[in-house]
């Protein structure tokens, strides 16, 4: 029979970490993000080679949606952490909705969807970060193992669900370019449920300073004090021999 060390923390199933509601905001607009980006990416590589007839030009869509996260990567966790995280969130869901809501109206034009889609791929490289960083401070510490497996799980099975299964259905059905559409509005909505995430509070308790005083300053009163003692001393027992 193994025991558990005394002190150690009870394993938290996802259920519970599901309960905890910031974090299921933050969950779903991970939801949203990541599964509605990969639709697109399908949708826009449908418009691409029907407009081009050109796998080049496919080739070019995905390196200007895999470029950002590779040259942009090592700084953004930097710029993320000087800013309010939610303010991060909600503005990059903002950018990439909106620039959604352009692609709609772009139509065959091959250089503006490579150039909105750029931009698309930046904003999420920020979205990211700032999405982790959230983490820590709406999940407990002994949730934090259990809801970072959540968010890693969810980005690896985001391209699955969304580049090979709901984006090829939808576009079916719809067609590539109301795909974005739809994508574009339910994209809208996370920087909303982004925004009520609850900020740690502050300390507002000024820090305790140390006071550093240099050697012999505080016993030189008394050193004082005591040659003075000695002198009057001194000065008694003078008298009293006279």
């Amino acid at each position: 029979m193994i025991e558990r060390p005394v002190g150690a923390e009870e394993p938290v199933s996802a259920l519970a970490v599901f309960r905890n509601r910031p974090f299921l905001i933050l969950w779903l607009s991970q939801v949203a993000t990541q599964v509605g980006g990969n639709m697109v990416l399908y949708g826009l590589t449908v418009l691409v080679f029907t407009a081009s007839g050109s796998n080049s030009a496919v080739s070019i869509l995905l390196i200007s949606f895999l470029a950002p996260a590779v040259v942009f990567g090592a700084v953004a966790g930097v710029y993320v952490d000087r800013f309010d995280r939610r303010l991060v969130l909600v503005a990059t869901s903002l950018v990439r909705s909106g620039l959604f809501f352009i692609l709609v109206f772009v139509g065959a034009n091959v250089g503006l969807i490579l150039l909105a889609n750029l931009m698309v791929s930046i904003a999420t490289t920020f979205f990211a970060p700032a999405e982790l960083s959230v983490i820590p401070r709406v999940v407990p510490r002994g949730q934090l193992t259990a809801a970072n497996g959540i968010f890693t799980l969810t980005l690896n099975a985001a391209f699955a669900l969304g580049y090979t299964l709901l984006g090829p259905l939808v576009v079916t059905i719809a067609g590539p370019t109301l795909l974005i559409g739809i994508v574009a509005s339910c994209t809208s909505s996370p920087p909303a449920s982004a925004g009520r995430l609850r900020r740690r509070p502050r300390c507002r308790c000024r820090p305790v300073m140390p006071r550093f005083t240099k050697p012999g300053w505080r016993s030189a009163p008394s050193s004082a004090s005591f040659a003075r003692g000695s002198a009057t001393s001194v000065r008694t027992r003078l008298s009293r021999g006279r």
